[in-house]
């Protein structure tokens, strides 16, 4: 296993990667909620 892998499929920047992205999907699903709440279209 090279640097920073946790097992031997996944690694550090892979596991980063993915926390971002569903993240990212939160906040966007989190903004239009919001949006849609404060009555804007």
């Amino acid at each position: 296993m090279g640097t920073g892998a946790i097992t031997q499929y996944v690694d550090v920047a892979q596991l980063a990667l993915y926390a971002f992205w569903v993240f990212f999907a939160i906040l966007i699903y989190y903004l239009t909620i919001e949006s849609k709440r404060e009555g804007f279209p």
